[in-house]
């Protein structure tokens, strides 16, 4: 009713005034006007004048204004004459002033091939030099509807119009016709008005209708109209303007209406949002005219804040004012929660405002003020979190304060505070009896404090509890209030809150009063029963949770430790636990450790170091820096200023010999310590490979004496590449670096070899696994004393690092031997070969034990020998060579002692070996011309018969205690195989293959493979190639070039295994 109310009076006094009636009724009209307007629902905009263009047109269809206002275009028609009529005016975009008819434009002059007859809408382009109507067809046949663009010669001279264009696609033709047209600002798309939709097109050329247009999109409206007929833009095109010419949602005998829609992203209408829309009354209540009930042309002035529209039914031009610039009506508040007046409302409620429109928050400062009289209660700022539901027709306030019980309130709200998406404000709530609520008690009391407060400390053991509350309480029957240790969650005590020991009823402050008092220095939690009280309206309060720790006036205690006083086998490596009554914290002083025996001191600690941890915690860790002594009693001292706990109360420390001692375990048995066994195990093998190693190395040479007795130069010069495991060495990878001119007589041949060891043996249930990485090298010469006899001597020289474990234990050793050999063939088939030899051994070892780290160094001499028969079944080329070889050696290992806590003394050890092998060794040589083919190939059976070897040992500290370990042989029986070839070309081209398998009757093997290649050209080069390897593969290049006996030598070798090695090695030698 107020809208009819706002607009009735305004009309009737506009009449009145102008058939000059009073003014002074006018005057009183104008008073209800704006009276009755304050907090209306909606306000449309002002009808300010109208002008009539009947004369002209009987049926108005559209309207458009030139750049500054003062040209004004209708489009319209006349029974047989549909025309574009111009008018002046003489202050732009105002009806009040002068307007003049200027001329028609007559569109039956430019008849389009289209038969359009009528135009339904018309736009300018920016300048004015084009002109765009939309046009129904005609009734015509072939007649169509269409877009038509004329040019303008002059600018908005419809008469100097030419040059006529149309688009006509089926999204034109098709159905109704377009009745609405308008452009973006750039002229690169345009809009259409057809039936219920908006079509938008993008234009490849501005404002051409001849470049390409496309069609975008279509948006359905039928959910507001009935059917469109004008639209327009407001200056950036994110507002939208239509007429509805026949809408079936307004209940009433009226159709027309114009819509406001929002667009976020500008001219795009897929972002179209409707914001609002007139009422029916506003395009009917014209000042002189009762209805004017079909709007069709729609279009504003240069700053939206004026509306003009034309209509079909009385022909008139409009002219109204908008309350806010391009926005139809003000957002207006039409309902809120609490509603005006309303009781018993809760004092947390949110205040809910509900809009006529979208709205939003300003982006000023602008306030929401919940008041009580004159008292500000709160004073909102919009921008902030407690004010949401922007973007949307209902605003919700979050108070942050709880308002009082049974008080009444009023809200007010700034003038510009909510403003809808056009940027139009809402008036606000400046009234303080507009919005009024008062409200009830809802609320149920609350805890405001407690003594002791929650997580109180030091609390008197005589304390009552006190519960104060935010309003006066009553005690209700049957609710407890429970006392329980915090710890265990034990009850102290169930107290009725209806008993003598809760007082306080009818008021806010409840005092509870425990039968007995607290322990000290324990930590209590109070539970309170929900609805244990109620305020005067019945509503219960909630469950009450704390605790707190009462007062602590004794001195730490110390309550168990570990060791435990009088402990015995205490682990020399144990740290001192004590475990205290409380929570203790380092302060000064000294923890002192003693022997008891002597009364030494073993050990002072200053309880601030490293040592000593567990600061904070009931829970002191001592780690003493030295490890305790085997089968000793301790005793323990700790200063009275050691330690203190969190109130400052100091633990009495320990003063007594007798308070807290312990004794260490008894020393364990070495030989139960696998690093120990597996030590004393490398070193008798390393002593066993020692010997086999150098009968090995001489037995190959006296091999090539043998296979090259007509050979001439009989000196050979080799590196050889051995990987084998604990049974033996064998022998692989020949690098050749030969020289026809030697320092010695020339009756006399030299020769040299040297070794790559790498052995293993694994892990056993008694000793830790043992890994050696060796080298060694071997000099030697010999003299052919007649075409059979041959004598010689060599010199070798090895180096071992031996790991035992993973802990770090283990040795280095050094070895270096001299030995004489010989072979004497008792006939054309039949010889004998010998040797004998001396060593000494050098080891420096570790072991480690836990944190302790044990030094100490070995010495052993080696006395060893070998004899070997062999017979030759020759039957042309082929040998059948069946051998009988004995090896012998004696190894003695001096008495040594560790350094270090725990230390082993170690005997001397003797270590007596024997090797008893047959085999049989086959070759043959087939030539090819001058080329040759040599195959061979041997197998062995070996006995070990070494006799066992005991290792005693005792403790440095203990040298009655003697432990004993005896070694012995890893197998008795061995399987050794070879098979191979050489091959020798007339090219002097050499190549050699082997493969050998030795085999222990304890799993023990070892394989290795062989093949190597060997070039001497012309000019006194010589080329070789070698792969060799049993575990890992090397593979070896070299080349050697003798310059008048200066040689020089090039060797590139790459190993082949997990961890890649490669070298390269260049040397020059020269012979004098």
């Amino acid at each position: 009713m107020w809208v009819k109310i706002a607009y009735l009076p305004i009309n009737k006094a506009y009449f009145i005034l102008k058939n000059n009636v009073s003014k002074h009724l006018l005057f009183f009209f104008l008073f209800i006007f704006i009276f009755s307007s304050i907090g209306s629902i909606k306000a449309d905009p002002t009808v300010l004048d109208e002008f009539s263009v009947v004369e002209k047109s009987t049926e108005t269809t559209g309207i458009t204004f030139n750049d500054n206002g003062e040209k004004m275009y209708i489009s319209g028609s006349k029974p047989g004459n549909n025309r574009i009529i111009q008018y002046s005016l003489s202050t732009g975009f105002d009806l009040s002033s002068t307007v003049n008819h200027v001329r028609d434009l007559d569109l039956s002059v430019f008849r389009p091939a289209t038969g359009g007859w009528r135009a339904n809408d018309i736009r300018f382009n920016n300048d004015g030099s084009k002109m765009f109507l939309p046009m129904i067809g005609s009734n015509d046949p072939g007649a169509t509807h269409a877009i038509h663009q004329f040019d303008l010669s002059v600018a908005y001279d419809i008469s100097s119009a030419s040059s006529e264009i149309y688009f006509a696609p089926s999204s034109v033709t098709t159905g109704n016709a377009p009745t609405g047209i308008e452009f973006n600002d750039t002229g690169t798309k345009m809009f259409l008005t057809k039936g219920t939709e908006v079509k938008e097109y993008t234009l490849s050329s501005a404002f051409d209708l001849q470049s390409t247009v496309t069609l975008v999109r279509s948006v359905d409206l039928s959910a507001q109209t009935g059917g469109l007929y004008s639209l327009a833009f407001n200056n950036d095109g994110t507002i939208l303007f239509v007429v509805d010419r026949d809408s079936p949602h307004i209940d009433c005998d009226c159709r027309d209406i114009i819509y406001e829609y929002s667009l976020s992203s500008a001219y795009d209408l897929s972002t179209l949002t409707l914001i609002s829309q007139t009422t029916d009354e506003f395009v009917k209540d014209s000042p002189s005219v009762a209805f004017e009930r079909a709007p069709a042309g729609l279009a504003f002035n240069d700053n939206g804040s004026k509306l003009f529209f034309v209509g079909r039914d009385k022909n008139l031009v409009i002219e109204s004012s908008l309350p806010g610039n391009y926005t139809l009506n003000l957002p207006t508040l039409s309902s809120h929660v609490p509603v005006d007046d309303a009781t018993g409302v809760s004092e947390v409620a949110d205040i809910v405002l509900n809009f006529s429109e979208i709205v939003e928050a300003a982006s000023t400062e602008k306030f929401i003020t919940i008041k009580k009289g004159d008292d500000v209660v709160e004073a909102i700022d919009v921008r902030g979190s407690q004010f949401t539901g922007s973007g949307s027709t209902q605003i919700t306030i979050n108070p942050s304060v709880t308002l009082e019980s049974q008080t009444a309130y009023h809200i007010l709200i700034d003038n510009g505070a909510i403003v809808d998406t056009a940027g139009a404000s809402y008036a606000g709530i400046s009234s303080d009896s507009t919005f009024n609520f008062t409200t009830g008690d809802t609320i149920s009391p609350s805890l405001n404090s407690s003594t002791p407060t929650n997580g109180a400390t030091n609390i008197i053991e005589s304390s009552n509890i006190i519960l104060n509350f935010s309003e006066n309480v009553d005690i209700e029957s049957g609710k407890k209030v429970t006392i329980k240790k915090t710890s265990d969650d034990t009850t102290v005590e169930v107290i009725d809150v209806s008993s003598s020991q809760v007082t306080g009823s009818g008021s806010a402050q409840i005092t509870i009063n425990p039968t007995s008092d607290f322990d000290e220095n324990i930590e209590y939690t109070i539970v309170v029963d929900s609805a244990a009280f109620n305020d005067a309206s019945s509503n219960s309060s909630a469950g009450i949770t704390f605790s707190f720790t009462t007062g602590d006036t004794g001195n730490p205690t110390l309550i168990s430790s570990n060791p435990t006083d009088n402990a015995i086998d205490v682990s020399r490596d144990a740290n001192i636990i004590l475990n205290f009554n409380e929570i203790v914290d380092v302060e000064n002083g000294n923890i002192t450790i003693h022997t008891t025996n002597g009364n030494t001191i073993f050990e002072a600690i200053e309880v601030t170091s490293a040592n000593v941890t567990g600061t904070g915690t009931s829970q002191i860790i001592i780690n003493p820096s030295s490890r305790f002594e085997a089968s000793t009693q301790y005793y323990i001292l700790i200063d009275a200023t050691a330690f203190d706990d969190t109130s400052g109360n100091s633990y009495a420390g320990i003063s007594s010999t007798t308070a807290l001692s312990f004794t260490t375990n008894n020393l364990i048995d070495p030989t139960t310590d696998k690093d120990v066994l597996g030590s004393i195990n490398a070193q008798y093998q390393l002593a066993k490979d020692y010997i086999l190693h150098s009968i090995n190395v001489v037995s190959d040479r006296l091999q090539y004496l043998r296979q090259n007795k007509s050979n001439n130069n009989l000196s050979s010069h080799n590196i050889k590449l051995d990987f084998e495991d604990e049974l033996l060495n064998p022998l692989i990878n020949t690098l050749v670096s030969k020289n026809d001119k030697s320092i010695l007589p020339h009756d006399w041949a030299s020769w040299s070899t040297g070794t790559i060891k790498v052995s293993k043996i694994g892990d056993s249930l008694n000793a830790s696994s043992e890994k050696t990485d060796g080298q060694g090298i071997a000099f030697g010469a010999d003299k052919k004393l007649d075409n059979n006899d041959l004598v010689g001597a060599a010199i070798q020289f090895s180096q071992s690092d031996t790991d035992i474990g993973t802990n770090g234990t283990g040795f280095e050793s050094e070895n270096v031997n001299l030995s004489i050999y010989g072979t004497r063939p008792l006939d054309e088939n039949n010889f004998i070969e010998g040797l004998i030899g001396i060593g000494l051994i050098e080891s420096d070892l570790n072991r480690v034990r836990e944190t302790n780290i044990l030094f100490g160094s070995r010495n052993a001499t080696q006395l060893f020998g070998s004899f070997n028969y062999g017979r030759t079944i020759n039957r042309g080329d082929f040998n059948l060579t069946p051998i009988a070889r004995i090896d012998l050696g004696y190894t003695e290992l001096e008495s040594y002692s560790e350094i270090g806590v725990d230390a082993l003394s170690y005997d001397k050890q003797s270590i007596e070996n024997g090797m008893l092998s047959l085999g049989l060794e086959i070759s043959d040589i087939i030539k090819f011309n001058d080329d040759e083919f040599k195959p061979f190939g041997s197998i062995e059976y070996g006995l070990d018969f070494s006799s066992s070897s005991d290792a005693k040992m005792h403790y440095v500290s203990d040298s009655s205690t003697i432990y004993k370990y005896t070694n012995g042989a890893n197998s008795d029986h061995l399987i050794s195989s070879v098979v191979g070839f050489k091959y020798t070309s007339k090219d002097h081209l050499e190549i050699s293959s082997n493969y050998r398998r030795i085999q222990g009757n304890k799993s023990e093997q070892a394989d290795m493979f062989n093949i190597s290649g060997h070039l001497k050209s012309y000019n006194d080069t010589n080329y070789s190639v070698s792969l060799v390897g049993s575990e890992n593969y090397n593979f070896k290049f070299g080349i050697s070039k003798n310059y008048n006996g200066l040689i020089l030598n090039f060797d590139a070798s790459h190993s082949i295994d997990t961890n890649t090695n490669r070298e390269v090695q260049a040397s020059i030698i020269r012979f004098f």
